[in-house]
């Protein structure tokens, strides 16, 4: 037993760890210490908490009116040598910059709600199936509008200049507001079983995607669709027949009037600095018009309106007079919206346009166009498309 003892190997002994000392250390430059930003800039924070408008302070807060840095550099950062460039398409501060942005993102991000638990889905009842698969065919084309106007925000994104980053902060909040507009209105739609209905004309909505330019993009999202969209969802709050209900389209209406205050101080501002663009501003709107018009006379949608605005199939002739006074009152606002920006729309939108939103006949828009000779009308003025 001892022999056996004698034979077994002691444990070899752990191997002992160099100690960090004796460890090579990588040389210490620490030059980036004396990099050229502003240090000792106290930022105020008040009762509202600490906001992004609170940041432009000192060197921080000063923009020039062309933001030449092309790469994504932060306002007062110090640039690095070497950084790829982005190629921005919008680096004028004319352009693109209001000064309601930063308050408008705080206000977003404050009042954001979720459509899974911020609806009280179970205490809305179903309806007669009529109603419903009306309701479902109207939430169809707004959520539809919803995306692609999300999208379409999203796209300028990456294209507008990093120097003026509170603007895409906003409109950023607006790309994910118009997501949820998009996912509420489905959820309502397929409430109780039900399913969405028939893609929508569409004609507006290419309109939105093809724009060219920023502030085009913008005349037609905010001041043309949601002009028309918070009217609506203004007066089916109204008419909803369950808080429930009349919280999911008063929560998606305010996120539409922080996109339209934006929108019109931003063309505001353009069309102050740059009135030589209003022609070409009410060509924009001349060719939107005539779009949106074609969308407004379009059959399934006006029915399921007339339905859903009358309460029911037999109360379409009710809902059909309800329907046509809330043209006119879409129409009142997206004009008072234009003239606010800067934009006197009165007298020379598209003909058919005047039309589908009740403001003249169509007897008198035939009668317009042949005691103008048809002639086409100036620049300043739309197309009768």
């Amino acid at each position: 037993m001892a022999d056996s003892a004698e034979q077994t190997s002691a444990p070899a002994a752990p191997e002992e760890k160099p100690k960090s000392e004796d460890k090579p250390r990588p040389e210490i430059l620490l030059d980036w210490f004396d990099v050229d930003t502003e240090w000792g800039v106290h930022a105020p924070r008040g009762p509202a908490g600490y906001r992004v408008g609170d940041l432009m302070v000192g060197s921080y807060g000063e923009m020039p009116d062309v933001w030449t840095d092309d790469t994504m550099r932060p306002r007062g950062a110090a640039p690095m040598p070497g950084t790829p460039r982005m190629a921005y398409e919008v680096s004028a501060k004319i352009d693109m910059w209001t000064d309601n942005a930063p308050a408008l993102y705080e206000e977003a991000i404050q009042r954001r709600w979720k459509p899974a638990t911020d609806i009280d889905w179970d205490s809305i009842p179903a309806g007669p199936t009529e109603l419903d698969r009306a309701r479902a065919q109207m939430l169809t084309i707004l959520a539809e509008q919803a995306w692609v106007q999300s999208v379409t925000y999203g796209g300028w994104l990456k294209r507008l200049s990093y120097g003026y980053y509170e603007v895409k902060l906003f409109l950023a909040t607006v790309v994910f507001s118009l997501a949820r507009h998009t996912e509420a209105f489905r959820k309502r739609a397929m409430l109780h079983g039900g399913g969405v209905g028939l893609q929508g004309p569409g004609h507006l909505n290419r309109e939105i995607v093809g724009t060219r330019d920023f502030n085009e993009m913008i005349l037609f999202n905010a001041l043309l669709a949601d002009s028309f969209t918070e009217v609506l969802l203004g007066r089916l709050a109204a008419d909803a027949s369950t808080p429930a209900e009349a919280r999911l389209y008063t929560l998606a209406r305010q996120d539409r009037v922080r996109a339209l205050a934006f929108g019109q101080e931003r063309l505001r501002d353009l069309m102050a600095a740059c009135p030589e663009r209003l022609p070409e501003f009410h060509e924009y709107l001349g060719r939107v018009e005539a779009a949106m018009a074609l969308d407004l006379n379009d059959t399934v949608s006006n029915e399921a309106l007339a339905i859903v605005l009358g309460g029911d199939v037999e109360a379409m002739g009710i809902g059909a007079e309800r329907l046509a006074d809330l043209r006119r009152a879409q129409a009142r606002a997206y004009l008072q919206r234009l003239r606010a920006a800067g934009i006197e729309r009165e007298g020379q939108q598209s003909g058919k346009f005047q039309v589908a939103t009740g403001q003249i006949t169509e007897e008198e828009r035939r009668a317009r166009r042949k005691s103008a000779g048809g002639t086409k009308p100036p620049v300043e003025a739309a197309p009768d498309a």
